[in-house]
């Protein structure tokens, strides 16, 4: 979590400011991009510092707001500055060191004995040097190490680190007249002396129809090959000076321009909601807006938006999900045009650089985003929205800084002084908690847009059905007869089921083996679309084995079921349905998740099966029937929140249906509908769902009533693993207010070829003096990886797990 120190040059000392980027060396070789976190004018005694190498920016990159909150991200999850600096920026501004490989010129290779490989390889070198990746695939060999170390070790070439730009600005080529032609008389003169070159003079005569006279101005190259003018012609014209090719930086993120819509008006119910949160505003800095799924929570948000872009604040819309910001884009361009910003990781490193440059320049106000645009440098934050506050997916997993986006972007909201709205249909227990103790404002929307009722819902018993043979596939009676009513009604389903792939696994049905991955403790799932089995923790991939490495029989079942299973299922049951799956294999592409809500909109698509991604903020006139597959499989997992987050995904889903004028229907199928999840879920009270949820996590000593961390140690030695996470469970149990959860082995106990061990912390909510209790764990921690055996063991925190 250091910092280090670097002496500025007297000729940077002007221009260097925090939140800069600087080059520094590190260590005996490696270069490496820094930024400035501060600047100090007294020299720190008893130290030999290096200069910086290179200043990079005349303007900071980093403002003086990130900066602080990079701090305070680091404190709170007791992760590296340069963990959170490499999640803060797009990977576009950090300079990335490469090694260089270069020949030297001194060398006579005829003099030594080097291998036939090393010998082109050096000829290579000599006309020009090669990055290592370049030198690879030059050879056609994944490593060349050994090949490198020889030629090093006889002289041959040296090897250096150089900085690599990873931004580069498109460029779009025009074509100009020179200044001599940019008069009537000389063009004329132009047009004469090319009466014997119709090419070049069809070129100038269609150049002057399009620029009208004002000559000073270019043409997109682009545009002479779509009018069918020559290459060649051109390429003449430029010889004789007469045209001028020229590059122009094009922002990659576009303008729209579509209509301008006025913001939708509003019912009775939101005019009430919204007059509240605006008094709420008043003495509250946050808001907590309950809002059932449609009733028009975002059309509330357009009006607090537009009242605080006209008061020349910024405003960050946050939102859990790519899927839904590409969902809610097109509604906010209509209203707010060019303001508008999107920020997410579907988009290129290029793009997210130009709208990081476009938020500083003050081009965009508004940005829509998930959880990483808390870090965008935003100066006059006044508004932030947090939509569907309750989600997970708002916490980060994997890599540091392991931050929750909602309260990540509270601590954003306390340094710019700005107002939070969080909206949910579901609200979370922590939330719901703080609104009861006082800490933020709760306002209810508790009916549907126009008055529209909830769907009608239904628990369809799987364990009757499977009984009676009622059973096709993996649909219910109720369920399969529910799809074909809707598709003689030229109505929309959408299917729910958090399970994607073919197959859970595949098994012998002879000795039962089951193929598991060589580097996780985890089943291989099938993909059969492309016929591999997957990892999806850490990408391993296979082919499905002919036959059973370990009894040799040819007789291997798929076992259990995910979205591709069940979408050729459905071919089968409704062969004239347009059927369409959304899950992470079929939204990779860029523009994928926009493809298949167009196709849902425009009614191409009839059933829509997908994961998580299904579960909210779909709103489709005419879907009017939601099927969960098995609600069970969300129920019942080792997770003191799977209760909560079973009863909000099954609440969420449900309210993609009747959104519109035509009733809407869900289906949940479960073998036990008597569960009180299920029966508390069909009585929609959330409240008093949340209420015994929170009843029963103060008796036992869980959040919102205590905090947790969890260290988790790893290893690929499973035995070094065990006892470094004994020995750092004794030295934590030292300090005095904790409540210490193992050490014990994670559901998946090995990631990656690395053994895990998992330590799960308690703190009471009102321990004092919680950033130096947090940092005398880290301290121990450290402690422990400085011992003789554990230097290599990874301990990693994760505060405040979900």
């Amino acid at each position: 979590m250091e910092a280090f120190t670097y002496r500025l040059p007297q000729e940077m000392l002007a221009h260097a400011k925090p939140g800069s980027r600087v080059v520094v060396q590190f260590g005996l070789a490696k270069i490496y991009t820094g930024v400035i976190l501060s600047l100090i004018a007294e020299p720190v005694e008893g130290l030999s510092i290096k200069s910086v190498l290179a200043l990079l920016d005349e303007e900071p990159v980093l403002n003086s707001y990130q900066l602080q909150f990079l701090e305070r991200i680091a404190g709170y999850y007791l992760a590296n500055r340069g963990d959170v600096l490499q999640a803060a920026l797009p990977a576009g501004l950090k300079l990335s060191s490469g090694t260089v490989l270069y020949a030297e010129e001194v060398f006579d290779p005829s003099k030594v004995i080097i291998t036939p490989t090393e010998d082109l390889l050096f000829h290579k070198l000599r006309k020009s040097p090669l990055t290592y990746a370049e030198a690879c695939k030059w050879l056609k060999k994944n490593d060349i190490s050994q090949v490198v170390k020889a030629l090093v070790r006889q002289g041959a070439i040296r090897l250096q680190e150089e900085l690599e730009d990873k931004y580069s600005p498109a460029l779009e080529q025009w074509i100009y007249f020179n200044s001599e032609y940019q008069d009537p008389d000389a063009i004329e003169a132009l047009i004469e002396a090319l009466a014997k070159k119709p090419r070049q003079q069809d070129m100038v005569l269609w150049m002057m129809s399009q620029l009208r006279g004002q000559w000073q101005e270019g043409i997109m190259k682009s545009q002479l090959k779509e009018a069918g003018l020559s290459s060649s012609a051109l390429d003449k014209l430029k010889e004789q000076e007469v045209l001028v090719q020229k590059s122009k930086v094009r922002s990659r993120v576009a303008d729209y321009s579509g209509p301008i819509l006025p913001l939708p008006e509003l019912k009775p119910s939101q005019q009430l909601v919204l007059d509240q949160i605006q008094e709420g505003f008043s003495h509250q800095k946050t808001v907590l807006l309950h809002g059932v799924t449609g009733s028009g929570k975002t059309e509330i948000y357009m009006h607090l938006i537009s009242k605080a872009l006209d008061a020349g604040m910024q405003v960050l819309y946050l939102l859990p999900e790519i899927a839904l910001s590409t969902q809610i884009t097109l509604r906010l361009q209509q209203r707010f045009g060019t303001y508008l910003g999107v920020y997410h990781s579907r988009f290129s490193d290029n793009e997210r650089v130009e709208l990081y440059h476009g938020l500083q320049a003050g081009r965009f106000d508004l940005v829509v985003g998930v959880r990483s645009s808390v870090f965008l440098p935003f100066e006059r934050l006044g508004l932030i929205i947090i939509d569907e506050e309750h989600d997970s997916s708002y916490k980060q997993q994997d890599p540091a800084p392991r931050y929750h986006g909602r309260d990540a972007a509270l601590m954003l909201a306390n340094l710019h002084g700005a107002k939070v709205l969080l909206g949910s249909a579901t609200p979370s227990a922590e939330s719901l908690l703080l609104c009861k103790t006082g800490k933020w404002l709760k306002v209810n929307l508790l009916e549907r847009y126009n008055d529209r009722p909830l769907p009608d819902l239904v628990f369809s018993h799987l364990g009757l059905d499977r009984r009676e043979g009622r059973l096709e596939f993996e649909f219910g009676a109720a369920l399969t007869e529910a799809i074909r009513s809707n598709l003689e009604k030229k109505q929309q389903t959408i299917l729910f089921h958090n399970r994607r792939g073919y197959a859970h696994w595949l098994q012998c049905q002879h000795c039962q083996h089951i193929p598991t991955c060589k580097n996780c403790a985890v089943s291989l799932t099938y993909h059969q679309q492309i016929n591999l089995l997957r990892c999806h923790y850490c990408g391993y991939r296979t082919t499905p084995p002919a036959s059973c490495p370990v009894c040799m029989h040819q007789d291997f079942r798929t076992v259990g079921y995910g979205t591709e299973q069940l979408d050729e299922h459905l071919q089968v049951l409704f062969p004239q349905a347009k059927i369409r799956r959304m899950d992470t294999d079929t939204t990779r592409g860029k523009h994928a998740i926009r493809q298949i809500l167009e196709h849902l909109n425009s009614g191409e698509t009839d059933i829509l099966i997908g994961t998580q991604m299904v579960s909210k903020g779909l709103d489709v006139a005419n879907v009017t029937l939601v099927g969960v597959i098995n609600a069970d499989r969300l129920l019942f997992f080792p997770d003191f929140r799977a209760q909560e987050h079973t009863f909000q995904t099954l609440m969420q889903v449900c309210g993609r249906a009747g959104r519109a004028d035509l009733p809407g229907r869900v289906i949940v199928q479960t073998f036990d509908p008597e569960h009180e999840v299920y029966q508390a879920l069909h009585k929609g009270d959330v409240e008093a769902f949340m209420d015994e949820q929170l009843s029963e996590r103060k008796e036992f000593g869980y959040p919102p009533y205590t905090r947790l961390l969890r260290i988790t140690i790893k290893h690929k030695d499973k035995e070094t693993c065990k006892s470094c996470a004994h020995i750092l469970a004794r030295d934590l149990a030292i300090h005095p207010g904790l409540v210490l959860l193992g050490p014990e082995e994670p559901p998946i106990a090995r990631l990656k070829n690395k053994y895990l061990q998992d330590i799960l912390i308690k703190i009471k909510r009102e321990e004092k003096g919680l950033h130096e209790l947090k940092w005398q764990l880290y301290q121990a921690c450290r402690k422990v990886q400085q011992q003789q055996g554990y230097r290599t063991a990874e301990i990693i925190f994760d505060v405040d797990p979900v």
